[in-house]
């Protein structure tokens, strides 16, 4: 059976094995870039499936999945005892798996260094003091990023976010393809950030990012060098749901019951959104009406103006 991913999917070979034990059968793993250009690779090739299962879709990116018949229906077994409101989809093309935080993460050296208070708000991102400080990712092929950019439809509305975005481009935010590049690379806050000496403090991740340093670490520091800011800067605002798996159409059918993550500290690189609340999800319809009806070219175009050169 091969399982379709993103590049942060990481199973322990132990988990696979007792999979491959109870259920016969075997699994690969095909990892392919960030959520939302793993996706897109799937609907591109959904005349012939790459593989049998996705795993990682999340509440951003799911009305793309589901609008291109993308899976198959699937009741699994002990669905009864998940959260309805996790439950997106009613004819279980998808089955909930996870829900998370998206959030800024701060760098708390840099900001204890500069003497400088972390950003609290969306709007404190446009202040000169955080000039050249944020790193996000590409909203076209990064679930953390797509959220992020619902994030501010929600807080500055249908008609403020774009010159919302103008202005954080000129405060030199900085927007990668995905979240590893992102979160390893980019960001100073992070071990990988580190090692690549990055100059960004801030960066759009998730609230379980801080324990999984301290978890990684050798050795274990008391606390984390980094913390999330999803409470006091993604307030109503913040995005949340299920990040889910679905068996794709064409792929061998009874390839269910796959291991939950539950060996993954890492938990968080699954994409897992927040429920938009009644705001966000007026603002997170309306963008997937505009992508139906094919007026999201202008969003496109806005988002390739914030890619830097």
């Amino acid at each position: 059976m091969t399982l379709v991913s993103h590049d942060s999917f990481n199973v322990s070979k132990d988990v696979l094995k007792a999979f491959t034990k109870e259920t016969g059968y075997t699994v690969k793993t095909l990892k392919s870039g960030d959520a939302g250009a793993a996706l897109n690779q799937e609907i591109l090739t959904k005349g012939s499936p790459r593989g049998d299962v996705f795993f990682g879709v999340d509440n951003t990116l799911l009305s793309r999945a589901l609008d291109n018949g993308l899976f198959t229906p699937y009741e699994a077994k002990g669905l009864d005892r998940v959260a309805k409101d996790t439950q997106q989809d009613e004819k279980h093309r998808v089955t909930p798996v996870d829900t998370g935080d998206i959030c800024v993460n701060y760098d708390k050296k840099y900001f204890a260094d500069k003497k400088l208070a972390p950003p609290k708000t969306f709007a404190d991102l446009l202040k000169p003091a955080y000039k050249n400080l944020l790193v996000t990712e590409n909203a076209a092929s990064s679930s953390p990023g797509l959220g992020f950019l619902l994030g501010t439809v929600a807080a500055e509305g249908e008609d403020g976010y774009e010159a919302y975005w103008k202005k954080l481009k000129a405060n030199g935010v900085k927007v990668v393809d995905g979240w590893e590049q992102a979160y390893n690379e980019e960001f100073s806050g992070s071990a990988g950030g580190k090692k690549a000496k990055a100059d960004r403090p801030l960066v759009v991740s998730y609230a379980s990012s801080p324990p999984v340093e301290v978890l990684y670490a050798d050795p274990q520091p008391k606390e984390a060098p980094h913390r999330g800011r999803h409470r006091h800067l993604l307030p109503a605002d913040r995005v949340r749901g299920a990040a889910d798996r679905g068996e794709e159409r064409g792929g061998r059918q009874g390839a269910a019951g796959l291991p939950d993550q539950q060996d993954l500290p890492g938990g968080h690189a699954a994409d897992h959104v927040r429920q938009p609340g009644r705001r966000g999800r007026r603002a997170a319809g309306a963008v997937h009406e505009a992508r139906r009806e094919g007026r999201h070219a202008s969003h496109r175009r806005a988002r390739e103006d914030l890619r830097q050169p």
